[in-house]
């Protein structure tokens, strides 16, 4: 997993704040700037983060992940949010604390059991997804 660490050390040394920032807030307004800013910049992560997931899996060092492209784009989407909310380039410790914070405690926690239908057994849901007899 020192490779997610040194991936994300390469991309924060990549990002211009203040041109991230203007590219980021246009994403919403611009499919085609949307398209290209996925294709350019988004998938090619995510597909280095997906490669680092399934080498740290064939070397035993994790089990394998539910839900892989769900983990790997939490760190994209924690960056974006860092640049639009707090307006700042994610650092080194921001990744770190990413990786070992939220990262790690989901691919090394345990799964709960799944019913037939995919969902979490009766006793695991919240009281507000239970039906009620009123």
């Amino acid at each position: 997993m020192d490779a997610l660490a040194q991936q994300t050390k390469n991309v924060d040394r990549q990002l211009d704040t203040r041109v991230m920032i203007g590219l980021v807030s246009a994403l919403p307004h611009d499919a085609e700037l949307r398209d290209v800013f996925n294709e350019r910049l988004v998938a090619p992560h995510l597909a280095t983060f997906t490669s680092i997931f399934d080498h740290a899996v064939a070397r035993g060092e994790i089990e394998p992940v539910r839900n892989l492209d769900t983990i790997v784009s939490i760190i994209p989407a924690l960056v974006m949010q860092r640049l639009l909310v707090q307006g700042t380039a994610p650092d080194q410790e921001f990744f770190e604390s990413i990786i070992d914070g939220v990262i790690m405690p989901l691919v090394t926690a345990s799964s709960p059991p799944m019913s037939p239908r995919g969902k979490p057994p009766t006793a695991l849901r919240r009281e507000s997804d239970t039906p009620h007899d009123h």
